[in-house]
């Protein structure tokens, strides 16, 4: 929680200092989809500024929260499916571009491009084989709940998405948005993500 509101401080001490560059705040809810993980709820605040008719620059704070991992053992083993993490928790800090690919009346729809810092804490276990005690083959994956232990890591990453905004008057609208998202620590170490938010758009 310390690390979200650092990071809302942050966007905050940039609407203050910037006022004249902000041209609509959004609030965003939706869901993350971890590429190993089970699903969660995702929330952000977006400051936005445009550029001209078609290209914006925005900034966002954002967590995700979700649960265990998966982890997946041989086929014939009794309980072929486990997990070595849970207690996913996500904050991050992105900066992207937006550009506006068609425009209807007052629908917009655009793609999106982010570099994103992010910090991810979660309990990390070691794994527990059992095994027959004639054939000594593995009959069982679980994690050891006694190893339990609480991790965390800096990330670096980039995202890119594609959406559409409707404006319900001049400064009200609501926004869309499909994103993929590419985390890394390593060339050896990646985490991905996808991502579907509903946001609620103010213009300034």
């Amino acid at each position: 929680m310390k690390k979200l509101i650092s990071l809302l401080l942050i966007l905050a001490a940039n609407s203050v200092v910037f006022p004249q560059f902000i041209n609509s705040v959004q609030i965003q809810g939706g869901m993350i989809f971890p590429s190993a993980s089970q699903n969660g709820p995702l929330a952000a605040i977006q400051l936005t500024h445009n550029i001209d008719n078609y290209w914006s620059l925005y900034s966002s704070v954002g967590f995700s929260r979700f649960d265990k991992n998966r982890v997946f053992t041989f086929r014939y083993l009794i309980d072929p499916l486990s997990y070595s993490e849970d207690s996913h928790e996500l904050y991050n800090l992105s900066i992207g571009g937006k550009l506006i690919l068609n425009t209807i009346k007052t629908f917009k729809i655009f793609a999106d491009f982010e570099i994103n810092y992010n910090h991810l804490k979660y309990n990390e276990y070691e794994m527990f084989l059992i095994y027959d005690e004639v054939t000594y083959a593995v009959t069982g994956f679980y994690p050891n709940i006694d190893s339990k232990e609480q991790t965390s890591e800096g990330l670096y990453g980039f995202g890119f998405g594609l959406g559409f905004t409707q404006q319900l008057s001049s400064n009200y609208g609501f926004s869309l948005e499909y994103k993929r998202l590419i985390q890394t620590k390593n060339m050896d170490y990646f985490r991905h993500y996808y991502a579907l938010s509903l946001g609620l758009v103010y213009n300034l």
